[in-house]
């Protein structure tokens, strides 16, 4: 199981009983679950909530890149996205 932590939200990445099946375990910080939220995730038992990667997850996902970008472009004084390098993840 691989885990990556951003804006202090530990993420782990699982598989499931079925091999072609991915899972992403999303820690229940305000910012986590939102974005679990957002990404039609599942709470769990442990407070944590659960997102099964499928391509509707893949185009939700690309959904809200676009909008980001979108926004981005529309008001470039107002919204300032920044590049997440490596080493800002921890």
């Amino acid at each position: 199981m691989e885990a990556f932590t951003i804006n202090y939200t530990t993420f782990r990445l699982q598989t499931a009983t079925d091999p072609d099946t991915a899972l992403i375990s999303v820690q229940a910080t305000p910012f986590g679950r939102l974005l679990a939220q957002l990404l039609d995730g599942q709470p769990q038992p442990d407070g944590d909530y659960l997102i099964q990667h499928t391509p509707e997850l893949d185009g939700r996902m690309l959904a809200v890149i676009d909008a980001l970008i979108t926004l981005r472009y529309q008001h470039p004084t107002a919204v300032q996205l920044q590049l997440a390098l490596p080493e800002r993840l921890t």
